[in-house]
This record gives structure tokens, sequence and C-alpha cells, in this order.
């Protein structure tokens, strides 16, 4: 449970591990099926994560990694970030195994620090999803970062009322 405080300036080295292009690390790194984070406060910003993977392709996650677990975030903020794909979120999940939910809270700033790439390139996206069961709950969550599905098996479900200015879905 993280309600309020700081996860900030931060800075994580991976190894470079020859023939690995998936190294997985994160400020905060939430791994497996009975784990569970719910975030309604506090901010994790400025952490810098460096990894080497042979590839050159950067590590996956920055600021927070779901990886097989469940993250429900109503609040608080991620923000400058720098990692590799996803740098504020990177969510990977089965088909019955995990599940992200944000409510609230506001995802800005994060950016990429893979060779030749910028946040706004699809897959290095600061928000990337390769899973099931992502979910922006009633419109409170204000995302200002690119979000990348890595499948179109990996849906957006909006639930609740979603508003925009003078619009209504």
């Amino acid at each position: 449970i993280f309600k309020s405080g700081q996860i900030v300036d931060n800075e994580l080295k991976g190894p470079a591990i020859s023939g690995n292009d998936t190294t997985r690390l994160s400020a905060v790194f939430i791994y497996g099926d009975y784990a569970t984070l719910d975030m309604s406060g506090g901010v994790i910003a400025d952490n810098r994560v460096e990894t080497h993977p042979a590839s050159g392709s950067g590590s996956r996650g920055g600021a927070l990694t779901v990886h097989y677990a469940n993250a429900n975030i109503s609040g608080g903020t991620i923000r400058n970030n720098v990692g590799g794909i996803g740098s504020a979120i990177y969510y990977e999940a089965g088909q019955n195994r995990g599940r992200l939910v944000m409510s609230g809270g506001q995802i800005l700033e994060n950016k990429t620090n893979a060779p030749n790439q910028t946040a706004a390139s699809a897959v290095y996206s600061p928000v990337y999803i390769r899973g099931w069961h992502f979910e922006l709950k009633g419109g409170g969550a204000d995302i200002k970062d690119n979000i990348y599905l890595y499948s179109t098996s990996n849906l957006i479900t909006l639930s609740g009322v979603i508003y925009q200015k003078q619009q209504l879905y």
C-alpha cells in the first residue's frame, strides 16, 4: 500500500548480459500472482534505469513494473523517470494472471534512454501494456504520456463514466 511518500532520484544499473534483451528493472517492481500494489498517493519521480542488453534495445521498465501481478492506481504521480520500454509503467500479464486498474493518479514527462529512440516512438512509450486486464476506470487518471499496446489482444477496458471536456463516453 502506497498512500504517501516518495521514491525519487534513484539510479539503477543492470549488467550487460549477452543474448538477453529482456532485462526488467524498475524503482518499484511488483511480481507474481499474489503480489498487489495499491497506490493512492505518493510520488515516483526522477528515477533512472540503465541496462545494456546485447541487442541495444534498452531495459523494460523504469518507474514501475507490474509483472504477472496486480496494481490498483487511484492517486499519486509518476513523473520524469527515465528507462527503456515503459519508463513510467511496464505492465506484463497473462490471460488469467495480472491486472492493472487506473482510476486516478497522474503520469507525465517520462522518457526513454534507448539508443536512437524517443518516448513518442510506439514501442518506447512511457506506458507499455503487454498483457490482458488493463482498465481505465472512471476518468480520474491523468495520463499525459503515450500508451503502447503490444498486441490487439491487449485492449484497454474503459469502465465507469469517462469524461473529456464537452464529451461524455
